[in-house]
Protein backbone atom coordinates (compact mmCIF):
# COMPACT_ATOMS: atom_id res chain seq x y z
CA UNK A 1 0.00 0.00 0.00
CA UNK A 2 1.48 3.37 -0.97
CA UNK A 3 0.36 6.94 -1.35
CA UNK A 4 1.79 9.96 -3.08
CA UNK A 5 1.25 13.58 -2.23
CA UNK A 6 -2.02 14.65 -0.57
CA UNK A 7 -4.91 14.63 -3.05
CA UNK A 8 -3.10 12.26 -5.39
CA UNK A 9 -4.20 8.79 -6.31
CA UNK A 10 -3.90 6.14 -3.69
CA UNK A 11 -3.35 2.57 -4.92
CA UNK A 12 -3.49 -0.72 -3.17
CA UNK A 13 -1.12 -2.86 -5.19
CA UNK A 14 -2.56 -6.05 -3.72
CA UNK A 15 -6.33 -5.66 -4.01
CA UNK A 16 -7.00 -3.60 -7.13
CA UNK A 17 -7.02 -5.04 -10.62
CA UNK A 18 -6.04 -3.17 -13.78
CA UNK A 19 -9.61 -2.09 -14.58
CA UNK A 20 -10.02 -0.54 -11.13
CA UNK A 21 -6.72 1.30 -11.51
CA UNK A 22 -7.72 2.55 -14.97
CA UNK A 23 -11.10 3.72 -13.63
CA UNK A 24 -9.41 5.56 -10.77
CA UNK A 25 -6.94 7.22 -13.10
CA UNK A 26 -9.69 8.27 -15.53
CA UNK A 27 -11.34 10.15 -12.65
CA UNK A 28 -8.19 12.28 -12.48
CA UNK A 29 -8.15 12.99 -16.24
CA UNK A 30 -5.87 10.25 -17.51
CA UNK A 31 -6.90 8.65 -20.82
CA UNK A 32 -6.03 5.15 -21.98
CA UNK A 33 -5.89 4.33 -25.68
CA UNK A 34 -4.34 0.90 -25.19
CA UNK A 35 -7.48 -0.89 -24.13
CA UNK A 36 -7.78 -4.48 -25.35
CA UNK A 37 -10.10 -3.39 -28.16
CA UNK A 38 -7.76 -0.58 -29.25
CA UNK A 39 -4.79 -2.95 -29.19
CA UNK A 40 -6.73 -5.48 -31.26
CA UNK A 41 -7.61 -2.79 -33.81
CA UNK A 42 -3.98 -1.68 -34.03
CA UNK A 43 -2.86 -5.31 -34.36
CA UNK A 44 -5.44 -5.89 -37.11
CA UNK A 45 -4.26 -2.82 -39.04
CA UNK A 46 -0.65 -3.98 -38.68
CA UNK A 47 -1.58 -7.39 -40.07
CA UNK A 48 -3.28 -5.79 -43.06
CA UNK A 49 -0.21 -3.62 -43.70
CA UNK A 50 2.15 -6.59 -43.32
CA UNK A 51 0.01 -8.66 -45.71
CA UNK A 52 0.06 -5.86 -48.32
CA UNK A 53 3.85 -5.48 -47.97
CA UNK A 54 4.27 -9.24 -48.43
CA UNK A 55 2.07 -9.15 -51.54
CA UNK A 56 4.20 -6.32 -52.96
CA UNK A 57 7.43 -8.22 -52.22
CA UNK A 58 6.05 -11.35 -53.88
CA UNK A 59 4.91 -9.42 -56.96
CA UNK A 60 8.33 -7.75 -57.25
CA UNK A 61 10.11 -11.10 -56.88
CA UNK A 62 7.91 -12.63 -59.60
CA UNK A 63 8.62 -9.71 -61.95
CA UNK A 64 12.35 -10.04 -61.29
CA UNK A 65 12.18 -13.78 -61.92
CA UNK A 66 10.46 -13.29 -65.29
CA UNK A 67 13.00 -10.62 -66.30
CA UNK A 68 15.93 -12.81 -65.23
CA UNK A 69 14.54 -15.82 -67.10
CA UNK A 70 14.32 -13.78 -70.32
CA UNK A 71 17.87 -12.51 -69.81
CA UNK A 72 19.13 -16.05 -69.09
CA UNK A 73 17.49 -17.30 -72.28
CA UNK A 74 19.18 -14.53 -74.29
CA UNK A 75 22.56 -15.52 -72.86
CA UNK A 76 22.04 -19.26 -73.35
CA UNK A 77 20.73 -18.99 -76.92
CA UNK A 78 22.82 -16.15 -78.33
CA UNK A 79 25.52 -14.59 -76.18
CA UNK A 80 27.29 -17.62 -74.67
CA UNK A 81 27.63 -19.50 -77.98
CA UNK A 82 28.72 -16.23 -79.58
CA UNK A 83 31.37 -15.63 -76.93
CA UNK A 84 32.77 -19.11 -77.50
CA UNK A 85 32.97 -18.45 -81.25
CA UNK A 86 34.65 -15.09 -80.57
CA UNK A 87 37.18 -16.84 -78.32
CA UNK A 88 38.13 -19.49 -80.88
CA UNK A 89 38.16 -17.04 -83.78
CA UNK A 90 40.47 -14.67 -81.87
CA UNK A 91 42.76 -17.57 -80.97
CA UNK A 92 42.88 -18.71 -84.60
CA UNK A 93 43.54 -15.16 -85.88
CA UNK A 94 46.29 -14.64 -83.30
CA UNK A 95 47.97 -17.94 -84.18
CA UNK A 96 47.86 -17.01 -87.89
CA UNK A 97 49.30 -13.56 -87.12
CA UNK A 98 46.17 -11.73 -88.31
CA UNK A 99 45.85 -9.83 -84.99
CA UNK A 100 48.46 -8.74 -82.49
CA UNK A 101 48.63 -9.71 -78.81
CA UNK A 102 46.84 -6.57 -77.57
CA UNK A 103 43.94 -7.14 -79.97
CA UNK A 104 43.80 -10.80 -78.96
CA UNK A 105 43.65 -9.94 -75.24
CA UNK A 106 40.99 -7.29 -75.83
CA UNK A 107 38.78 -9.74 -77.75
CA UNK A 108 39.29 -12.49 -75.14
CA UNK A 109 38.45 -9.99 -72.40
CA UNK A 110 35.17 -9.14 -74.15
CA UNK A 111 34.30 -12.83 -74.48
CA UNK A 112 35.09 -13.42 -70.80
CA UNK A 113 32.96 -10.41 -69.82
CA UNK A 114 29.96 -12.05 -71.50
CA UNK A 115 30.55 -15.25 -69.48
CA UNK A 116 31.04 -13.21 -66.30
CA UNK A 117 27.77 -11.32 -66.90
CA UNK A 118 26.00 -14.64 -67.40
CA UNK A 119 27.39 -15.93 -64.09
CA UNK A 120 26.09 -12.80 -62.33
CA UNK A 121 22.63 -13.21 -63.89
CA UNK A 122 22.64 -16.87 -62.88
CA UNK A 123 23.53 -15.92 -59.29
CA UNK A 124 20.81 -13.25 -59.16
CA UNK A 125 18.27 -15.68 -60.63
CA UNK A 126 19.07 -18.31 -58.01
CA UNK A 127 19.01 -15.73 -55.21
CA UNK A 128 15.67 -14.42 -56.43
CA UNK A 129 14.23 -17.96 -56.63
CA UNK A 130 15.24 -18.63 -53.03
CA UNK A 131 13.73 -15.32 -51.91
CA UNK A 132 10.47 -16.10 -53.72
CA UNK A 133 10.31 -19.55 -52.12
CA UNK A 134 10.87 -17.96 -48.71
CA UNK A 135 8.14 -15.37 -49.28
CA UNK A 136 5.72 -18.04 -50.43
CA UNK A 137 6.57 -20.22 -47.43
CA UNK A 138 7.90 -23.18 -49.41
Amino acid sequence: FFTTQPGAIRMNSVGENADDVQASLKEYGFEFSHTPIAVAKIHGKNLIIEKKLLEIKIEKAIQTKVKNQKTMELYQVNLLPGSTKIWYTALKQYNLGEINYLQFITIINDALQIKNNYAEILFETNKNSLQLEYLLGK
